[in-house]
């Protein structure tokens, strides 16, 4: 029996370290989230050349075990490492590429078929490097300000807010807005000399 009156949704948030994000469920239940036996997570990260790399599943519920499951379920969530990521079989690199991701969720209660299961997807865009060599760039600063420091505060604003932008661009699926973006933010910091994070 499929689900009745099931509207899927999800929430996330990448980690400030790019090692993972944790993820909650924000769906509208029928009080059937208890029948669910199978759910798993689907990463799939578009590049600077859209070209799609699509990680293996990572699945919520393993067999009789649902306590991922459980977690995801409240508010408090789940967290996936990209140390329990693959990509065909090989370990997925330590650390989330800054860029555009979409996180899908599916799930099946047993009644459906492969390809026509219920999932949501959630349109990410992981900014945990870029944010952080914006951090660095504060550290250039020195008071009183001159006029070339407040145009290196400017920039920072400016920085800051085009990332701001660069991720709701990701949130309603404008990619050549946040490629756009994203090229301005890269000039920024090589204007600057950034070195990366990590």
């Amino acid at each position: 029996m499929a689900y009745t009156d099931f509207s899927p949704k999800t929430l996330l948030q990448e980690a400030q370290d790019a090692l993972g994000f944790k993820i909650w469920d924000d769906s509208t239940w029928n009080g059937e989230s208890a029948a669910t036996t199978i759910c798993f997570v689907t990463i799939y990260y578009i590049d600077g050349d859209e070209v799609t790399i699509q990680y293996d599943p990572y699945y919520l519920i393993v067999g009789a075990n649902k306590d991922k499951y459980d977690e995801y379920l409240t508010r408090d969530g789940h967290i996936i490492n990209c140390e329990d990521l693959t990509i065909d079989g090989a370990a997925a690199p330590e650390k989330f590429m800054d860029g555009y991701y979409v996180i899908r969720v599916t799930y099946d209660e047993g009644s459906y078929g492969e390809g026509s299961q219920p999932y949501f997807d959630n349109n990410q865009a992981f900014l945990a490097k870029n944010r952080c060599m914006t951090r660095k760039l504060a550290v250039l600063l020195t008071w009183p300000l001159t006029d070339a420091m407040y145009r290196m505060n400017r920039d920072i604003f400016l920085l800051k807010m085009y990332l701001e932008v660069a991720e709701n661009a990701v949130d309603i699926g404008k990619t050549v807005q946040f490629r756009t973006l994203m090229a301005a933010i890269l000039a920024m910091f090589n204007y600057y000399e950034i070195e990366e994070c990590w």
